[in-house]
């Protein structure tokens, strides 16, 4: 037993620098697998656009790929909370984005002046308004949805226009 032992020492203290090249090669190669799926992978963020009309602002969703390879993605929730109320929309489509490309969605909701009042006047538990949007996507050819990416804003409704501020952005 200790003969083996001795033998295996030995093998390693000669073959030790190799040992170690093997080692470093396949790290090396672990790492620029992973960078190269990080480069293929689609990036496609959602940006919030406000329509005005009369006293409501609406709500629609822009779906923008900023990577450098078509993607496919579909919105898996959108859900605006005014205060302690909360409107989800359901949304059942899956769109094809270029690179670069941006393509206005259907709205996710709406908030009227009643509604901008009563969070201006404390009169919720929680007296914000809050758009949560989390998006699945895919690059072309992939059978199945692999990315995910969540984001989180918060609408300021004090002045004559929304002003939006990221509270969360995630890329799974």
């Amino acid at each position: 037993m200790i003969n083996i032992i001795a033998r295996v020492l030995i093998v390693l203290n000669d073959h030790y620098s190799s040992l170690i090249l093997g080692i470093v090669a396949t790290i090396s190669a672990i790492v620029a697998y992973k960078e190269y799926i990080l480069r293929r992978r689609p990036y496609v963020m959602p940006e919030i656009i406000v329509e005005v009309i009369e006293d409501k602002w609406f709500f629609h969703i822009m779906l923008v790929n900023k990577g450098e390879y078509p993607a496919i993605v579909k919105i898996a929730q959108a859900l605006l909370t005014i205060g302690d109320e909360k409107y989800p929309t359901e949304f059942n489509l899956e769109t094809i984005l270029s690179p670069g490309e941006k393509q206005k969605v259907i709205p996710i909701g709406h908030i009227n002046e009643n509604g901008r009042k009563k969070i201006r006047g404390h009169e919720y538990r929680s007296n914000r308004v809050e758009i949560l949007i989390d998006l699945d996507s895919k690059a072309l050819g992939q059978k199945q949805f692999k990315y995910e990416t969540k984001v989180e804003y918060e609408v300021d409704v004090s002045g004559e226009k929304p002003i939006f501020k990221l509270i969360k952005e995630e890329m799974l």
